[in-house]
């Protein structure tokens, strides 16, 4: 995660809102696979890298995708809000 995010620290603006997105939430609920990062360890990268916030979604299902467009619209909007 620590390469990808820096990658993204080099190419986008300074006041960037940088979430992180982790999939297949669905193999882990069914039991078909195993969670790779653990809670804790997502908790404790975002702290230290400044991300907004942090998801687990399923792209299969669809479950929790709509949720992190909203919540970044909310972050956005709150980060921008006086200038609109």
């Amino acid at each position: 995660m620590q390469d990808w995010l820096c990658d993204v620290r080099e190419e986008a603006r300074e006041d960037a809102v940088v979430v992180l997105v982790g999939n297949k939430k669905d193999a882990i609920e069914d039991g078909s696979a195993e969670r790779e990062v653990s809670e804790e360890d997502v908790a404790a990268f975002s702290k230290e890298h400044r991300v907004a916030a942090s998801f687990e979604v399923s792209a299969k299902s669809g479950d929790n995708v709509e949720n992190v467009y909203f919540e970044l619209a909310k972050l956005l909007f709150e980060i921008h809000k006086d200038s609109i």
